[in-house]
């Protein structure tokens, strides 16, 4: 799964890559988003449902506010879109490590 995702932060990047939004790269965010909730779940001995709907919610929820974040950050402040996408990189992977460490602890 690292692999992969490492494979999505340089692919984002790509002039030629689709929408997030749209089916191919939505689909693979919700797959993935069910496989790191359930895999989380079970991890913690939580229930494996829930945690697999919240990754899929959290994958969506991501999918649309990162888009609207980046886009207005690079329409409001004139900037490339290589530094912005760069930039939310770099929230996403220290918010998900904020979120797990976080949930770690609760599972504790």
């Amino acid at each position: 799964l690292t692999i992969l995702a490492f494979g999505e932060i340089v692919m984002d990047k790509m002039p030629s890559t689709p929408s997030r939004l749209k089916p191919p790269g939505m689909i693979g965010r919700v797959i993935f988003g069910f496989i790191c909730g359930m895999v989380s779940g079970q991890a913690w001995g939580a229930n494996w449902e829930t945690c697999a709907a919240v990754g899929v919610g959290g994958a969506i929820l991501g999918a649309f506010i990162g888009y609207e974040i980046r886009k207005g950050w690079v329409h409001t402040f004139h900037w490339h879109d290589l530094p912005v996408a760069l930039i939310e990189d770099l929230v996403c992977i220290g918010g998900s490590i904020l979120v797990v460490s976080h949930a770690l602890f609760l599972a504790y």
